[in-house]
């Protein structure tokens, strides 16, 4: 989405909306309802931080070299059962 708006020099909020409004016809032409509640990234920031410190804190992510924060595959004992391969 950022990458996007940079490429056509618009705001990320302004795409994101963009494509949020035509998910939400595709789901209205198949269908589906409406969901109950619609939160937006760019509206829960700092809610979606705190939430990610915590899955750090607690062991069940990790922050990669790059900053990147990954799911700790480690964390999750089940981690690959329906796939059926093993965590190796």
């Amino acid at each position: 989405i950022i990458k996007r708006g940079q490429e056509e020099n618009k705001p990320a909020a302004e795409v994101a909306k963009f494509y949020t409004t035509e998910v939400e016809l595709d789901y209205a032409a198949s269908g589906m309802l409406k969901p109950d509640h619609t939160p937006s990234v760019t509206t829960h920031i700092p809610e979606i931080i705190g939430i990610t410190e915590k899955i750090i804190k607690n062991g069940n992510a990790y922050v990669a070299s790059d900053g990147e924060v990954l799911f700790s595959v480690e964390s999750f004992k089940g981690y690959g059962a329906l796939s059926r391969k093993p965590l190796e």
